[in-house]
């Protein structure tokens, strides 16, 4: 083999290699329904609005108030894997948010600590991680579909009825009233490949029990009347 094609070899090997690592941080779950971020150890549902024609949402295209968000997340089912939330903004509980106040108005701030170009500590910030470490916007979507550009909600509380909320336009973040509008993304702590997932024969089992204990019951209560 020629010196030269040695190296074509080579150099196109390193490339695969290179691309794979790249894209290493997010490998894919449930069939392409979720992506398992390697970094954050958090796993993210692939679609970023899947909130939308569901029996929670305002008008059909994926807003929803915070309450109705929350029992939208706490309903999700994605084949047998429940326990989803919304993203964590302060992942570390010191309520320390780095923001950078640009235009004096809660809806306007940006994470100060990604923002300068020191991403060492986006991770405390799960959405903020995604949008200026691993370049995830609505533009530039990856493995993700359907991210909006504006106000997805994060499980933290500014104050009182406020939350912590961040736009996939800009990577700006503030806070919003809880009943106001938003776009919900559910992430699930760790990677939900680990989780056991429960077979369709557990469930009939299940049924099977619960309907065999429901007939010993009719029999005793039967029974106890008759005699």
């Amino acid at each position: 083999m020629s010196k030269l094609l040695s190296f074509v070899l080579w150099t196109g090997i390193l490339s695969i290699s290179l691309a794979s690592t790249a894209n290493a941080t997010l490998e894919s779950r449930l069939g392409g329904k979720a992506y398992y971020d390697t970094e954050l150890n958090i796993t993210w549902l692939a679609d970023a609005n899947a909130g939308k024609g569901t029996v929670f949402d305002y008008d059909n295209d994926g807003l929803m108030t915070g309450y109705f968000a929350n029992e939208w997340v706490n309903s999700i089912n994605i084949d047998g894997i429940t326990g989803w939330r919304f993203p964590n903004l302060d992942r570390n509980g010191d309520r320390v948010f780095n923001v950078d106040v640009n235009s004096g108005v809660f809806d306007m701030q940006f994470n100060d600590t990604c923002f300068n170009g020191n991403t060492s500590g986006c991770s405390d910030n799960e959405m903020g991680y995604l949008y200026w470490v691993e370049g995830i916007t609505p533009a530039t979507s990856g493995p993700f579909m359907n991210i909006q550009p504006y106000l997805y909600i994060s499980e933290n509380i500014h104050s009182g009825s406020n939350v912590w909320e961040i736009s996939f336009y800009d990577g700006s973040y503030g806070a919003q009233l809880v009943g106001n509008l938003f776009h919900a993304w559910a992430v699930h702590d760790g990677d939900v490949a680990s989780l056991p997932i429960p077979e369709p024969q557990t469930y009939l089992m299940f049924l099977a029990g619960f309907g065999l204990l429901g007939f010993m019951l009719r029999l005793r209560t039967r029974f106890k009347f008759e005699n």
